[in-house]
């Protein structure tokens, strides 16, 4: 059976919540050079090296080597391994283990808590979620629902992008019909 492998910007961002440099509420929408501020210093740059000289095979989205890579290839889509990844940081001053499986239960978990709080706002306006379609619901409400939510959990969204995404899953699993 072929190994997942996974884009190494993304193995920044879950080193970056496992390690406690990064909210998981926020990490899907923080980009990489913010997202390296908060990891162990210059580990980002440690971890790009490691794929660049092959210490960290530097595969494509299908597990298959990346043979001679040039830089901007291995920037933009080099993929790894969570065994390659592992053995490099265990050999390297870091000494701890990436989990993508625990890290992704934890983005889930904060997912699903950012969606609870907008469907509660939604209600608490005496709006129906799913039937915002049919009731009077201005364009202004989602703003009002925004403002709302940023202003009680301002925790769980930091900004307004990040509530937009959420507000987007929502639609999507038809938890939210609005226009």
């Amino acid at each position: 059976m072929k190994a997942k492998t996974y884009p190494w910007k993304q193995v920044i961002w879950d080193i970056a919540i496992e390690s406690g440099g990064l909210d998981p509420y926020l990490v899907e929408y923080e980009d990489l050079t913010e997202t390296a501020k908060r990891l162990p210093k210059g580990l980002d740059a440690e971890l790009f090296q490691a794929i660049d000289k092959g210490v960290v095979a530097p595969l494509d989205e299908n597990g298959m080597p990346i043979l001679s890579p040039t830089p901007s290839q291995l920037v933009d889509s080099a993929h790894v391994t969570e065994v390659s990844v592992n053995q490099w940081l265990l050999g390297s001053r870091y000494k701890f283990t990436w989990n993508p499986a625990a890290v992704q239960e934890k983005r889930q978990k904060a997912q699903l808590k950012q969606e609870e709080v907008i469907l509660a706002a939604i209600k608490s306006m005496s709006l129906n979620p799913k039937r915002m379609r049919e009731e009077p619901f201005k364009p202004g409400d989602k703003n009002e629902v925004r403002n709302l939510v940023l202003r009680k959990s301002p925790e769980l969204f930091g900004t307004a992008k990040v509530f937009d995404k959420a507000w987007e899953r929502l639609r999507a699993i038809d938890a939210i019909r609005s226009p």
